[in-house]
């Protein structure tokens, strides 16, 4: 299953160069960090992200528009359904994300040096299992994000650092982490990067995030691969490390 959702995905990509025709405006993606410098009036970004846990590709997609006037408003979802027979057994689970916010701070292309953002918003998340026994549960959590970030450009490298707070309204709990992001300048068309997190409150004792990998530009559009302890780059996620390792695929369109 893996080989046609990357296919899918590298597709998505070329047909993304073929109509990112013109300047590269729109800020370029990291990994789990969002770009310093929000969206100009009526720009629009649309990705897609193959996670791959086990055998099984979680399948995250995201839109970005552009409001004016230094806003951006954005929502996101990751969707993790599976179906496993053992014994005579059917298992089935079910999992959504659903993730929502605003950005406010510098507008895209207006400086290319140093950018500055701010942005803020809600997540949901729900899991459900059935299995052919009779057997149910179902689980849900709310939360609440808000996170501001600058970055700096020089001679082809980019450094984004950022001051993420999460809010689960269950719980009741507050985690706060401070985040950076490294890209170096291109080698041979692709750009490394990567990202890592430290915890200056952590009640929930998450294991420290982390992500690397390499972006290649087609234009506007990007095409990201990266390796993660993290299952996608919604708020709760992105602070929540993982003991295993996950393999993730990105097409990024700018419109």
């Amino acid at each position: 299953m893996t080989g046609p959702v990357i296919a899918f995905l590298l597709t998505l990509a070329a047909a993304g160069r073929a109509s990112a025709a013109g300047q590269d405006t729109s800020p370029a993606p990291a990994l789990h960090l969002k770009p310093a410098a929000v969206l100009s009036s009526g720009a629009q970004i649309l990705h897609f992200q193959a996670v791959l846990e086990r055998n099984y590709p979680l399948l995250e997609t995201a839109l970005a528009w552009g409001l004016g006037g230094g806003i951006e408003c954005a929502a996101q979802g990751l969707f993790d359904h599976q179906k496993t027979e053992c014994a005579g057994s059917t298992r089935r689970y079910d999992s959504d994300e659903m993730q929502a916010g605003l950005r406010w701070g510098t507008q895209s292309g207006r400086n290319a040096g140093s950018n500055y953002s701010a942005g803020a918003g809600w997540t949901r998340w729900y899991a459900r299992c059935m299995s052919s026994d009779g057997g149910y549960s179902f689980s849900a959590r709310r939360y609440l994000w808000a996170e501001t970030s600058s970055s700096m450009e020089d001679n082809g490298s980019r450094v984004i650092v950022a001051l993420k707070g999460l809010r689960d309204q269950d719980a009741g709990n507050d985690t706060l982490a401070a985040a950076a992001s490294l890209e170096l300048a291109p080698v041979i068309g692709l750009i490394p990067s990567g990202d890592f997190a430290v915890f200056l409150k952590n009640p929930g004792h998450r294991r420290r995030p982390w992500a690397a990998g390499v972006r290649v530009p087609f234009g506007q559009c990007h095409l990201v691969c990266y390796v993660s302890n993290t299952r996608g780059t919604a708020a709760p996620d992105s602070l929540s490390g993982l003991t295993a390792t996950h393999f993730n695929v990105r097409v990024h369109l700018a419109f």
